[in-house]
């Protein structure tokens, strides 16, 4: 679902360092930081960094995940190209959270220049090389207080009663899927999102939606990385049938982006507004 799985399979791809177990549980509140020091070979170059909570028995857990577009090492008001070979530094701030690591765990801390499709990729392949004596992960810890155990509980949700409402039968969207072609390198990943049909008596209405986002790369070639959706909504109601229906694309060369959408609206099957999109988009930094 919405949640990251076990984390090894992402760690074959990535620079892994990790702790010994720990003596004993260890608890963080906040934002998790990456200080690094680091040469990239290339002007333009990505970093995503995750904390894990490493189990005795190997499972990965990821607890906080951080990406940077190393260009905008000094602030995203001011991208500015690497000096291929420079050493040169970086923090990268994670996600807020709050964890504890138990005792007897490691952590670990993953560190790639791709991270597909929740990233997308720098125009040309970089390595980063790390300089160690620069780097550190910087953890909120929160120390131990006894006055939590004297902590109550939190009181029941409160939430007004949900409007009746019928679920009605829809065709099965596609499944959620990573496809991969291990001769070509061809990944795809098919993100079902909103695949449903309710009627709501109180208001008389049906509404009814479908909608994938598809994601697709080739191992070594991040130019081939593409990003296409197609959406489509029917709303049912006493004065009409009210259908909206999109499909696009993202694609990307060296020095851009390109953005082509197609809209349709259409009321009581006549077509009401329609508009495409063809656009170039510059990289600039990216």
């Amino acid at each position: 679902a919405e949640w990251a799985t076990d984390q090894r399979e992402d760690d074959g791809g990535s620079l892994v360092f990790v702790s010994e177990p720990l003596a004993e549980p260890l608890e963080i509140l906040g934002a998790p930081q990456l200080a690094l020091r680091f040469a990239s070979d290339r002007p333009q170059a990505l970093v995503s960094v995750r904390v894990n909570d490493v189990a005795p028995s190997g499972a990965s857990t990821r607890v906080a995940i951080g990406h940077l577009n190393l260009c905008h090492r000094q602030g995203h008001g001011n991208p500015v190209a690497l000096v291929p070979g420079e050493v040169t530094t970086a923090q990268v701030d994670l996600d807020d959270i709050a964890h504890s690591f138990p005792a007897g765990h490691r952590i670990a801390v993953s560190v790639s220049t791709v991270y597909w499709p929740i990233a997308w990729p720098s125009p040309e392949l970089a390595t980063l090389t790390l300089h160690l004596d620069g780097c550190a992960l910087i953890l909120p810890v929160r120390p131990p207080n006894p006055a939590d155990a004297a902590l109550r509980s939190f009181d029941p949700p409160e939430a007004a009663a949900p409007d009746p409402q019928d679920d009605l039968p829809v065709t099965p969207a596609e499944t959620r899927s990573v496809t991969r072609d291990l001769m070509t390198g061809r990944s795809v990943v098919d993100f079902p999102r909103w695949t449903y049909a309710t009627h709501m008596p109180a208001i008389g209405q049906t509404q009814s939606g479908r909608a994938l986002c598809r994601h697709i790369i080739t191992e070594g070639d991040p130019l081939s990385a593409t990003c296409e959706t197609r959406y489509h909504v029917r709303i049912e109601r006493p004065d009409g049938v009210f259908e909206h229906e999109s499909r696009g694309s993202l694609t990307c060369d060296a020095t851009h982006f390109r953005v082509q959408m197609s809209l349709r609206v259409s009321e009581n099957g006549e077509q009401v507004f329609a508009r495409d999109w063809d656009e170039r988009i510059p990289r600039d930094h990216v």
